[in-house]
């Protein structure tokens, strides 16, 4: 990207091996792949110097499959299957959970409470405001953590990319008025009200 090499195979390869299944660039330092550094189809290398031969992707590299996916090899190819519940992404390569279930913005000892209204995919939910997620009141992953990561790719506050508007969530800075900024919002109470602890929605001071 940007000239420059990123996430190394596990392994040394040959050229062939790396330029002709995963890779996009090969050698220290890196130089693009080319379509003749491949004597071979795609997916198949002369391992020995002789005989075109399958390689194994999902060998060559590991975690091909992000979210949770398990990589089969195939002959000259592989494939990536989710656990149940998930499915591919557009890139073929990474599990998504697109379950729309209940969002919470209070996770406590696995008991869930705030409840926003309607209903959420996972990744709407923990990117943004949310603690816990699902029906069974699933604890969303804590930011910094790999699972964070994966399941918020773009950090807290974005979805796919984009920004989440936590200002269209129901429920937010009730009481107050609600600031969408990127990749977070903040509120501002009414007269006699205070941001609670969460910071999600504004409380009467005299309770």
């Amino acid at each position: 990207m940007h000239g420059q090499c990123e996430n190394n195979l596990q392994r040394a390869t040959l050229r062939s091996e790396c330029c002709c299944t995963v890779g996009l660039a090969w050698g220290s330092p890196c130089e693009t792949c080319k379509a003749e550094d491949c004597d071979c189809q795609r997916g198949f290398a002369k391992l020995d110097g002789k005989t075109c031969v399958d390689v194994n992707e999902c060998e060559l590299e590991a975690g091909i499959c992000k979210g949770g996916g398990t990589c089969v090899n195939t002959e000259g190819s592989f494939h990536c299957e989710c656990p149940a519940g998930l499915t591919l992404d557009s890139s073929k390569r990474h599990c998504i959970d697109r379950r729309t279930e209940p969002c919470f913005m209070e996770y406590h000892q696995g008991t869930c409470g705030s409840q926003l209204e309607g209903l959420f995919n996972k990744n709407t939910c923990c990117c943004s405001v949310g603690k816990a997620w699902g029906s069974t009141c699933e604890g969303c992953p804590r930011q910094g953590t790999q699972a964070h990561i994966d399941l918020c790719p773009k950090g807290p506050g974005f979805v796919d990319r984009r920004d989440v508007n936590e200002c269209g969530l129901p429920g937010i800075c009730e009481n107050g008025r609600c600031r969408n900024t990127i990749g977070s919002y903040s509120c501002r109470c009414n007269q006699g009200f205070s941001i609670d602890e969460n910071g999600v929605k504004c409380i009467g001071m005299y309770r």
